[in-house]
């Protein structure tokens, strides 16, 4: 069974040894410490660097516009997700840099758009998980009048986070990268980031928002609404923060 095509794969990059001890060297000096330092990467892209403290020290992050956030309170999100664990009062939190990115360099608070986002691990036979995939989507309007933005990725300790169960989507069951928080959260270090380090930022769809939410009254599972049919779901991700 194959995933379908419209799930972005994650770019490949294989990190030298050279850049292993830099990405090694910058964790201690700034991570470790934990009091919110700047990170600045030189030779990876911040995508990898992120997904490195997510994938090797088992840390979380969560992209934001505010570059001042010194803690982060539980709260209810605004976007309105039909399972109950997006929908809980919590800290938020991911486990994969290019999602948390997303949420970094997409200003929602300037422009009036409805997006759709999703990073889903598929499982595969013999209890495999796929690699990353990723789905983007933002408001036409929006699009076409480029509403990204200069962010921030915070890096968060994962203690005292639980990540979201897996759930079925179509004939898969997926894995997602979403982890909340009951308490108030510290942020350990901080990374800026510009459009232009969004891996994907020239893959973004535009979908119409009428026809969009056309689609979702003739089938309110059906994520990610495409024109061509998809598979249902029953956990729809339309904007999680």
């Amino acid at each position: 069974m194959k995933i379908p095509d419209y799930w972005l794969q994650r770019p490949d990059f294989q990190c030298s040894a050279h850049q292993q001890a830099e990405l090694q060297a910058l964790y201690q000096t700034f991570v470790q410490p934990d009091n919110g330092s700047w990170i600045e990467p030189t030779s990876v892209p911040k995508w990898v660097f992120l997904n490195w403290l997510c994938e090797v020290k088992g840390l979380l992050l969560h992209g934001s516009g505010s570059p001042g956030i010194e803690r982060f309170e539980p709260r209810v999100p605004a976007a309105k997700d039909d399972d109950v664990f997006s929908q809980q009062r919590a800290v938020f939190a991911a486990s994969d840099g290019i999602w948390a990115m997303f949420y970094a360099v997409l200003d929602r608070a300037k422009f009036r758009l409805r997006m759709l986002n999703a990073a889903l691990q598929f499982e595969l036979p013999q209890g495999r998980l796929s690699e990353m995939r990723y789905f983007f989507s933002v408001s036409r309007g929006a699009l076409q009048q480029n509403p990204w933005r200069e962010g921030v990725v915070y890096v968060l300790p994962r203690e005292g986070f639980v990540q979201q169960p897996p759930y079925r989507l179509g004939p898969w069951t997926v894995h997602d990268p979403h982890w909340a928080n009951p308490n108030s959260v510290r942020p350990l270090a901080r990374v800026r980031v510009r459009p232009q380090d969004f891996p994907f930022l020239h893959q973004v769809r535009a979908h119409d928002d009428h026809e969009l939410m056309e689609r979702v009254r003739a089938n309110p599972s059906g994520f990610p609404w495409l024109d061509e049919p998809t598979p249902p779901r029953n956990t729809p991700a339309t904007g999680r923060g």
